[in-house]
């Protein structure tokens, strides 16, 4: 490569802190947009668990509240019979699927961004 023309080489090293001021500041970008990610889904892993916990207890109302109706229904004046049916269906609708583990949140790699 040939001699570079003290205008040139300045242009050339004037385009380079350019890049480097960019690459900087996108680097930057990056890092902050990450940390922004993981507070959220540090936000919504805790908010999972706090529904979770609201399932359960629900449910443990739910059956609760099915004995109480199991207990009752032989001696109710309105229905007059006892269906021992109706408790256990109730009983087998349940919010179980909703409790299996979801996966946590991995940042991605940083080649592949």
């Amino acid at each position: 490569m040939g001699q570079l023309t003290t205008e040139d080489e300045e242009r050339r090293r004037r385009r380079r802190e350019r890049n480097k001021v960019a690459a900087t500041k996108c680097r930057n970008r990056k890092k902050e947009r990450t940390g922004i990610l993981m507070q959220e889904s540090d936000a919504l892993e805790d908010q999972n668990v706090n529904f979770r916990s609201e399932i359960q207890r629900l449910e443990a109302e739910k059956r609760r509240l099915m004995d109480v109706l199991a207990m009752h229904s032989p001696t109710c004046l309105k229905t007059g019979e006892f269906d021992p049916v109706l408790p256990s269906l109730l009983l087998s609708t349940t919010f179980t699927n909703f409790l299996t583990p979801v996966s946590t949140f991995s940042p991605p790699n940083s080649k592949n961004i």
